[in-house]
């Protein structure tokens, strides 16, 4: 068959980061006008380089409170856009996130809680 234009646009994570609650709380230039609470995440990969800032960031989004016990932020339950399908593979929910976000080098805004 021909290929998916939009799976080869558009990307889980950039799809997740979308519906997955993330804006609730976030602002982020490709999604305007959202969540003002955290931290604007535009940007996050001039920030966060390197295995050490994509650890950290996968680590921040699966469990945040084990980076600052008071943080507001919640675990986000989010789940593999073809969860359920039949032919289905596996993949890794927060590790597309992470994708998402690291892969926008633009300048970042906002200092983030203990980032390395």
């Amino acid at each position: 068959g021909e290929p998916d234009y939009w799976a080869a646009v558009v990307k889980p994570g950039t799809v997740l980061f979308e519906i997955g609650g993330c804006l609730a709380c976030h602002s982020n230039d490709d999604f305007p006008n959202q969540g003002d609470q955290g931290p604007d995440l535009t940007g996050l990969g001039s920030k966060l380089t390197g295995e050490a800032g994509r650890a950290w960031l996968y680590g921040w989004i699966q469990n945040p409170k084990r980076y600052h016990a008071r943080t507001k932020m919640p675990i986000v339950p989010l789940k593999a856009l073809d969860e359920g399908q039949p032919d289905a593979q596996p993949s890794d929910p927060i590790a597309d996130v992470v994708e998402y976000l690291l892969e926008d080098k633009r300048s970042a805004r906002r200092a983030l809680v203990d980032a390395p």
